[in-house]
């Protein structure tokens, strides 16, 4: 077996945990490598470290759903487009959130802004051409970023705002407070 094959088994065997677990601090390097089928160094051989695999495999489940944004397509106004799709990936950085203190700062310092790009076309629907390009796009990274800031400080934001985001009712409040503060005319 390849090298390339190994590595990407430990990965997609670790995202297919993820998926599976309630609760992540139950998998253990042996289920990943048990289920990879491979001898259990070679995590630390091509990861450096259990946490830094799982790190990457919440990251390939939050791109992944970040592309399932059209799936949304259809179901509303652009505005509740972005709603569906702001709740969907909370749901899993909120699934996995002891990583996601890890993945968000990774994404805030190192991503290339592909996220606010996935939205930009829905928020320059909404505005139906009352604002520039550059003012959606400005628009649509102001919102990725609030949002990840909210979950990556999630619990000094309950403290200061009073929004529980781990509640559904109280995620879907602050998502449409938000929403409803960027996406105004001006």
């Amino acid at each position: 077996m390849k090298d390339d094959d190994r590595s990407r088994r430990l990965l997609k065997t670790t995202i297919g945990l993820l998926k599976e677990c309630d609760d992540v601090d139950d998998i253990t390097t042996r289920m990943i490598a048990d289920r990879a089928g491979v001898n259990l160094a070679l995590i630390n051989y091509y990861y450096r470290s259990k946490d830094e695999l799982m790190k990457q495999a919440v990251n390939e489940i939050i791109s992944e759903s970040s592309e399932n944004l059209y799936g949304f397509e259809g179901k509303g106004t652009p505005k509740e487009t972005l709603h569906h799709f702001i709740n969907a990936i909370s749901g899993d950085l909120l699934k996995f959130e002891k990583f996601s203190k890890v993945y968000i700062p990774d994404q805030l310092l190192s991503d290339s802004i592909s996220i606010p790009d996935k939205i930009f076309p829905y928020i320059r629907d909404h505005f139906a051409g009352t604002r520039s390009d550059d003012e959606c796009r400005f628009d649509a990274y102001h919102i990725v970023s609030i949002f990840q800031l909210i979950y990556f400080r999630s619990d000094a934001i309950q403290s200061y705002s009073g929004y529980d985001i781990r509640s559904d009712e109280g995620r879907d409040r602050l998502i449409t407070k938000i929403l409803d503060e960027i996406l105004t005319e001006i």
